[in-house]
């Protein structure tokens, strides 16, 4: 890729919104910054630390990067930084075939909730206090809200399996109206799709 080529792809980032469904953004350590776009087989990874900026993509279908180019290196150490990519192995750790489902086991949670929270402070709570709950906690944190909810009654499960390079999660989440965890009064579930290694079977 061109110096140019960079500079465009490098601006590209920096106005991509960082809640755009194809996109993921996460700080590191000593202030840098790594955001990864995917579009099709093909990932984009793009990093801002103090060295400088890098863009490097790789594609899934043949498990290999096929760029690298960062605005801090010279034209020979990006090839002999690409080279040293290129030589990384991993070895894959998800089944290649898609494996049964694992059943979580139901547990009970009691939350009590001071009535002026927010639904940020209560998305915060269930998160830290109901493990695997995930993109349900904010939906629940809603509802809470909405319910006026002083204690809530709550019980959750996780449920995987492996599938390829990815484990796929569903998340279950009860609601009850009694402390004797009777009377159900919502339950939701989500699915997640988790990617734990590169290529494989993605079926």
């Amino acid at each position: 890729m061109s110096r140019l080529g960079i500079s465009f792809v490098l601006l590209f980032f920096f106005l991509m919104p960082s809640q755009s469904a194809n996109a993921e953004k996460e700080q590191m350590p000593s202030g840098s910054v790594f955001s990864q776009l995917v579009v099709g087989s093909i990932v984009t990874t793009f990093i801002n630390s103090e060295e400088g900026k890098m863009l490097v993509t790789f594609d899934r279908r043949t498990g290999t990067f096929t760029s690298l180019t960062a605005d801090f290196l010279s034209e020979n150490e990006e090839q002999e930084q690409f080279r040293i990519l290129k030589a990384v192995r991993v070895n894959e750790v998800a089944a290649t075939k898609p494996t049964k489902w694992n059943y979580g086991k139901w547990k009970n949670y009691k939350i009590t909730i001071e009535e002026k929270a927010t639904v940020a402070i209560i998305t915060t709570a269930i998160l830290g206090l109901i493990p695997y709950v995930g993109k349900l906690a904010a939906p629940v944190a809603a509802l809470v809200i909405t319910w006026k909810l002083k204690t809530g009654y709550f019980s959750a499960k996780k449920d995987f399996r492996f599938a390829g390079s990815y484990m796929l999660e569903k998340q279950h989440l009860k609601i009850w109206k009694k402390s004797n965890y009777t009377q159900l009064r919502e339950y939701k579930t989500a699915d997640e799709k988790i990617w734990i290694a590169w290529g494989g079977d993605e079926s």
